[in-house]
């Protein structure tokens, strides 16, 4: 009964079937909670819009640890960190990054991906 309940859980949110991880902190310490969760609520409504949903698995964390410039965002397996997320760059994160694979440089503070650039498995490394 457990096991069934849990596949039923897995399934419906496309566990082991999304490209990209996105997770997003939404304070309190680098960004007010409201700040944090009005762009988490954006991020959600935006992937929902651009038909993401299926492909994007997305989580809120109360904290990454940077605790300055936030909201910080991390996007797996590409492993980019962004700062500064609000809503005019949770659009350019979507237009640039997952829809087209471009870095953004300005944003990013720092890049620790779970394949090596040589790594011929990994379809969606960013350019």
């Amino acid at each position: 009964m457990h096991e069934d309940m849990i596949q039923s859980i897995v399934k419906k949110k496309n566990v082991g079937v999304c490209t990209r991880h996105l997770l997003i902190c939404t304070g309190p310490k680098c960004i007010s909670q409201e700040k944090g969760l009005d762009v988490w609520k954006y991020l959600k409504k935006r992937l929902s819009e651009e038909g993401l949903d299926a492909e994007i698995y997305r989580s809120k964390v109360g904290c990454l640890r940077i605790c300055t410039q936030g909201p910080i965002a991390l996007i797996y397996p590409e492993g980019i960190w962004y700062r500064l997320i609000d809503k005019i760059n949770v659009d350019r994160i979507i237009e640039d990054h997952i829809k087209r694979g471009i870095v953004l440089e300005d944003l990013k503070i720092a890049e620790n991906p779970l394949f090596s650039k040589n790594d011929q498995s990994s379809e969606t490394s960013c350019k």
